[in-house]
């Protein structure tokens, strides 16, 4: 979702009215799509469940990644983020 007008962006997310513009999706999978497509459905008995995305096929197709340096990565973020927030000190 994209608008430079807050109250037209925010209509947008409500209406889930969005596009894949190409020169960002391209190189995303017709299934990865869909997977987003099912999640962002505005009426909620419509939408995907938690239990019916898991069994989603791009989800169970999706190769085995490991998640290297992920803790460490979010442990930084983490620290930096309660510095930026935290102010200084009394």
């Amino acid at each position: 979702f994209y608008n430079g007008n807050v109250p037209l962006l925010f209509e947008s997310i409500m209406k889930a009215d969005f596009d894949y513009p190409e020169e960002y999706w391209d190189h995303i999978s017709d299934d990865a799509i869909d997977f987003i497509d099912s999640l962002l459905i505005p009426e909620p008995k419509q939408r995907l469940t938690a239990k019916q995305a898991l069994t989603h096929s791009w989800l169970k197709n999706a190769p085995s990644t490991p998640l290297k340096k992920v803790g460490s990565t979010m442990e930084n973020y983490t620290n930096s983020y309660r510095s930026q927030t935290s102010g200084p000190s009394s």
